[in-house]
């Protein structure tokens, strides 16, 4: 279940660049779903994070974004001052109020019994926590919803 979740007993610190990120994040998603991932930004930025656990956070990230949405999702990266910020948005109906009062808590899903633990948002925002980055979720203005996972992107002094 770590291993799905993000998180990795004992995982250290590697340094990558997001396109490595990227494109381990795609590989890990169903064929059929590769092709509605649209991918955009800086992909020759540094950053030194567990490798595993991130790509592991952006794919169930990437993931709920395409069951809720039947189209596009847009997976972006870009640089901020210490961070590498990546945005995943979609098309979909966006976060209910619920959701997001209750964003951080374990078990949230709006996914019919059975077809989701409601766990990857909450493991990804262990992640972001653990590493010194951050998460935020919301429901964009012109439809759809958005999660913005920051990871820093060099070693702590």
């Amino acid at each position: 279940l770590s291993e799905r979740s993000g998180t990795w007993a004992g995982e250290t610190p590697d340094d990558s660049v997001v396109s490595d990120i990227v494109h381990e994040v795609i590989a890990q998603l169903p064929i059929a779903h590769r092709a509605r991932v649209e991918v955009s930004g800086e992909g020759a930025l540094a950053l030194h994070a567990p490798r595993r656990s991130l790509v592991q956070s952006l794919v169930n990230i990437v993931r709920n974004a395409l069951d809720a949405a039947p189209g596009q999702v847009q997976l972006a990266a870009e640089g901020a001052q210490r961070n590498v910020v990546f945005r995943v948005t979609d098309s979909g109906p966006g976060f209910a109020k619920d959701v997001l009062d209750r964003f951080g808590e374990p078990f949230v899903t709006t996914k019919p019994r059975g077809e989701g633990l409601g766990l990857g948002l909450f493991l990804a925002l262990s992640f972001a926590n653990n590493v010194g980055g951050s998460m935020r979720i919301g429901t964009r203005a012109r439809g759809g919803a958005e999660v913005v996972l920051e990871v820093p992107r060099t070693r702590p002094a």
